[in-house]
């Protein structure tokens, strides 16, 4: 298989439509932010899920990567 030259965004790249791909894009980069700002301020996993008013268990999915689980509640954080 040849590689295939990236549009700046993995989701557009894998199909999804435009609007879809620029929300899971733009929920992907927050969470990297996210989640580096609470290494930086070396919070684990229960003063990171007080500071954030989410579960712990929503901090160890974001430390994971597990983005279906994330972006709901993060949507209620961000209201």
């Amino acid at each position: 298989m040849a590689a295939v030259k990236s549009c700046g965004n993995v989701f557009a790249d894998l199909d999804f439509d435009s609007q879809e791909a620029a929300s899971l894009k733009q929920h992907s980069q927050l969470m990297i932010e996210v989640e580096t700002d609470l290494a930086e301020k070396k919070l684990i996993r229960l003063p990171a899920a007080n500071e954030l008013r989410i579960s712990q268990p929503r901090i160890s999915d974001l430390k994971r990567g597990k983005a279906y689980k994330w972006i709901t509640p993060l949507s209620g954080v961000l209201k």
